[in-house]
């Protein structure tokens, strides 16, 4: 299907960034389209001066591709690798979350779940937000439980820098969809 306007391709240390964008004639005069260089495409080289950087205007209706002038950029990347989060033995017994794993969310509280722990390090220092993200899947490990995606940024404290941090998941929202019991 040919299409009646422009497409921009950004084109990262040579190499295409896809999907392009196709423009549809609602841009406002100077704006700035974003491009999202995908991680494949950015590890091939994560350190380089005066990477560069520029961008094609083609049309399906005519075979001359126009070409921005380049630009450079300087690439940095810093890869961190976090240590594993922990479920302490004590609340999995048995390796497994079950009854026997869910604890009081606090002192009072009727709200019940599990913790997991964030082992302390270099990266988890006082006054850093860490966003936290838990997703529960069904038995094959690979497909997500609706609604059972539970997101939250913590700002780490004194104490958590010292000695790790340790994030509830709640029950009823994270973990009770997994629970299919035998027919009667």
């Amino acid at each position: 299907m040919a299409s009646s306007f422009e497409r921009l391709t950004a084109k990262y240390n040579g190499r295409a960034v896809l999907p392009a964008y196709d423009v549809d004639g609602s841009e406002a005069p100077n704006e700035k389209i974003p491009f999202l260089i995908p991680w494949d495409d950015i590890k091939v080289t994560p350190v380089k001066k005066d990477l560069p950087l520029h961008y094609t205007v083609t049309h399906a209706d005519f075979a001359n591709p126009q070409e921005s002038l380049p630009t450079t950029i300087d690439v940095m990347v810093e890869i961190v690798d976090l240590p594993e989060p922990e479920f302490p033995a004590a609340d999995f017994p048995r390796g497994l979350i079950n009854c026997d794993s869910l604890r009081l969310k606090a002192v009072g509280s009727t709200e019940h779940g599990i913790f997991v722990h964030i082992p302390k390090s270099t990266y988890l220092t006082a006054g850093v937000d860490v966003e936290l993200e838990w997703q529960t899947y069904l038995i094959d490990g690979t497909t997500p439980i609706a609604g059972t995606d539970h997101k939250e940024t913590v700002t780490v404290s004194d104490d958590q820098e010292a000695s790790g941090l340790n994030w509830f998941v709640p029950y009823e929202k994270c973990l009770k969809p997994t629970y299919n019991p035998p027919p009667e």
